[in-house]
């Protein structure tokens, strides 16, 4: 093992800094224009939209934190496996000290510039909820920091490396699949169940300290496909792209052709999909989401369970389980809920007389109107040749001879 000298280190590490210093200057005034531009909006939409805006300032804020990953290899890793003299050894050693005076500081002044921009749109903002998933984030980067390291010291020349092949190439897997793709989760839902969905996101952001651009799920605004895509090849895209797919199976999912369609093409890919129920029994299901083993919302170990699995899969760390407490209870509160029918009462019908001008040959009609001499709502059940039945409402005005 060939040692080298501290200077060399030393050198090395006094031109880094400086870079570093420099870049991310550069990022958080990038935040400070954006959080600026954001509170101009916010003045013109009034104070109920602070959440709005405090949800975009803090993505703002996370996803800067999240580049300085990227930062630090650029500037810290790369150049020194390849520039400074030593072993792989001494140098992952380095690093891994120096990771542990950076990051820190760089959460301490993320954290600072989130809650900053927070106060800006007022009580709405909920702060707390944001600095959580910022501080999440500081384990996903040191894990990934980690792969990279890993990583390079595999390709170094040096004869000494202190990583298994298996590991190394694991992480030069996980990390190239970041670098393509955010997409992490697709949740494949009946627009229908969009509550319990939304519910999920709260979760999985919560315990995983995910940002927006990672999960999709259609129904729920801020999580949508992009506009003007074009949606039949996004979809396709993204469910054989992402590195989880959850299919949130409910009786609504169920019959949805959509949803089935979304389930069938991942599993026939051979790719990772997780089924959890709400509202349906594991005897329910047909093939092939039969032949998966499911998770069901009925129980709070269940759906931590969810959480542990999904971690797994990505490779990120799940938070402690007492913080997202609160969102597993919602989660099964809601789920609770799902398939219950809300007892309806048949309309009666008006004997108001007046409706005219209004001509249905061969068809059955039935006033259902809503009263006054303002207008109407008539009921046609028009019985084509075929036998089969046409509903069709008409609102019109009602003018009373």
């Amino acid at each position: 093992m060939t040692s080298v000298d501290a200077s060399d280190f030393s050198s090395f590490e006094k031109s880094a800094d400086l870079r570093f210093a420099n870049e991310v200057l550069e990022l958080y005034e990038d935040v400070g224009v954006t959080v600026h531009e954001l509170a101009d909006e916010y003045q013109n939409n009034g104070i109920a939209s602070g959440c709005k805006y405090a949800r975009k300032a803090a993505e703002q804020v996370i996803a800067k934190f999240k580049s300085v990953a990227k930062t630090i290899e650029d500037i810290y890793v790369a150049p020194l496996f390849a520039t400074v003299g030593g072993s792989s050894a001494e140098k992952t050693e380095w690093l891994r000290r120096k990771i542990d005076f950076i990051l820190p500081e760089q959460l301490r002044r993320a954290q600072i510039a989130l809650e900053t921009a927070c106060r800006t749109f007022g009580s709405f903002a909920r702060t707390s909820d944001h600095v959580a998933r910022l501080q999440g984030q500081d384990a996903v980067l040191r894990s990934r920091l980690d792969s990279v390291i890993a990583l390079a010291a595999l390709h170094s020349t040096s004869p000494t490396v202190s990583v298994s092949k298996q590991d190394a190439e694991a992480a030069a897997t996980m990390v190239l699949r970041e670098s393509e793709n955010p997409l992490k989760i697709f949740i494949s839902h009946s627009s229908k169940d969009m509550i319990l969905a939304t519910a999920l996101i709260d979760l999985l952001r919560s315990a995983l300290g995910m940002t927006a651009d990672q999960i999709r799920c259609s129904s729920v605004d801020g999580y949508r496909l992009p506009a003007g895509v074009n949606t039949e090849q996004q979809l396709r895209d993204e469910i054989k792209g992402s590195q989880v797919m959850l299919g949130l199976i409910t009786p609504n999912s169920l019959t949805s052709q959509y949803v089935m369609f979304e389930l069938g093409a991942r599993w026939g890919a051979g790719l990772p999909l997780i089924p959890l129920l709400a509202g349906v029994e594991p005897k329910d299901l047909g093939q092939p989401l039969s032949l998966l083993n499911n998770l069901s919302t009925n129980s709070d170990s269940q759906i931590y369970q969810l959480v542990d699995d999904i971690a797994t899969r990505l490779q990120i760390p799940a938070q402690s389980a007492a913080s997202y407490t609160q969102h597993v209870a919602k989660v099964r509160q809601i789920a609770g809920t799902v398939g219950e029918t809300k007892p309806t009462t048949a309309p009666q019908p008006q004997t108001k007389q007046g409706f005219h001008n209004v001509q249905f040959i061969g068809a059955r009609t039935t006033k259902l109107g809503w009263g006054g001499d303002t207008g109407g709502v008539l009921w046609n059940e028009n019985v084509g040749k075929s036998g089969d039945i046409h509903a069709v409402v008409a609102c019109f005005r009602n003018e009373a001879r």
